[in-house]
């Protein structure tokens, strides 16, 4: 049974697709996107909370493996349109279900913030499982201090340093930490 902070958040989501959809759809996240494949080593890539599809897409469109998890039905729905050629799942990100070192990349924009911190920590974990050696994370957050529940989703905020912390602390090494317009931005790499 998920946790009703989780469940609230998905609901919200499910009522709210096709507008999350065109917002998400407006942002560009090419710079983000270019340097995570910049850092990739392999073809596999998990995309946790997928949302519409649009980096799933992206990536699919340069040749890559791409499984995106999601647990909006809805949200799925539409990413399945949006890159039909990937592999969609309604799958919890804190415990992903796949095998130890499956994937090269793991790219999660936008998702981790959805899940209070003292579930971060071993949701990290999980992701550095399924990660090949040497397997590249994007996390993109939300800058700032404090969790609330806001438009009936779930919300952590991060300082960038608080974020490189909990990354550190599930066995990854901190390639690089950027903030972008009240968003933060760490790529890691598995030790």
């Amino acid at each position: 049974m998920l946790p009703q902070y989780i469940q609230q958040t998905i609901q919200a989501f499910d009522q709210s697709a096709d507008t999350h959809a065109r917002q998400a759809a407006k942002i560009n996240m090419a710079p983000q996107r270019e340097l995570f494949i910049k850092y990739l080593k392999g073809q596999s890539i998990l995309d946790i909370g997928c949302g519409a599809g649009r980096d799933v897409a992206w990536f699919s469109e340069q040749g890559y493996h791409v499984t995106g998890i999601d647990l909006s039905e809805k949200l799925i729905c539409k990413a399945k349109v949006c890159a039909p050629q990937a592999v969609f799942m309604n799958i919890d990100m804190r415990k992903v279900k796949f095998p130890d070192n499956t994937f090269d990349g793991v790219w999660a924009c936008a998702s981790l913030l959805h899940l209070k911190k003292a579930e971060v920590a071993a949701a990290l974990q999980d992701w550095e499982r399924v990660l090949k050696e040497e397997g590249v994370l994007f996390v993109g957050v939300r800058e700032g201090a404090g969790e609330v529940m806001e438009d009936g989703k779930w919300y952590a905020n991060y300082s960038a340093e608080e974020l490189a912390k909990y990354i550190k602390k599930a066995g990854f090494k901190i390639l690089e930490k950027a903030a972008v317009t009240k968003w933060v931005n760490i790529y890691a790499r598995k030790l």
